[in-house]
């Protein structure tokens, strides 16, 4: 909770349970130190979902990694533990390994960055914070923003062009 003090007799205390926090990938890499769509594990909420020019499911000799899901329920989701798990991993190899070179490599591979002063390093908010149920990306940018929403339009109005369509509203 948080005190509120007002002037005059008596205080009040806001108490709040975070449901979500909407984010874009940049705030995202910030908060949850996600790599997003420049790592080759682009989702840090799926565990097996790789980016196929990564080539690392290429490498993957369990069949368990995959680049091509087209449906919900091919994906396998990571949980808050996992989240938290990924990002003390990082912290200890960066120890480690230092910067650069292969931690670079390491953090491509993991869809995370190194922080070390990151949400999910906060061992003092793990009773406290879920991130995984939490976290909600912006859709309208991935629709409006260089998203799906300009190249569908720009595709509809080369196909009036090309056919000749006039008066088209």
């Amino acid at each position: 909770g948080m005190r509120l003090p007002f002037d005059g007799p008596g205080h009040i205390r806001l108490f709040a349970r975070h449901g979500a926090t909407l984010q874009d990938g940049g705030a995202h890499k910030s908060v949850f130190s996600s790599r997003g769509d420049g790592a080759s594990k682009f989702c840090i909420l799926c565990k097996n979902l790789f980016e196929r020019q990564s080539e690392i499911v290429d490498e993957d000799g369990t069949n368990l990694l995959c680049c091509d899901i087209l449906e919900y329920k091919g994906l396998v989701p990571a949980t808050s533990r996992d989240l938290r798990k990924s990002a003390r991993y990082l912290e200890k190899k960066f120890i480690e390994m230092g910067p650069g070179g292969p931690f670079t490599e390491l953090q491509q591979a993991l869809g995370m960055t190194h922080h070390p002063h990151a949400l999910l390093l906060d061992r003092a908010l793990d009773d406290y914070f879920d991130p995984v149920p939490g976290y909600l990306h912006d859709w309208m940018h991935a629709l409006f923003v260089d998203g799906v929403f300009n190249l569908t339009l720009y595709l509809l109005l080369e196909t009036f062009i090309t056919t000749g369509e006039t008066g088209v509203y």
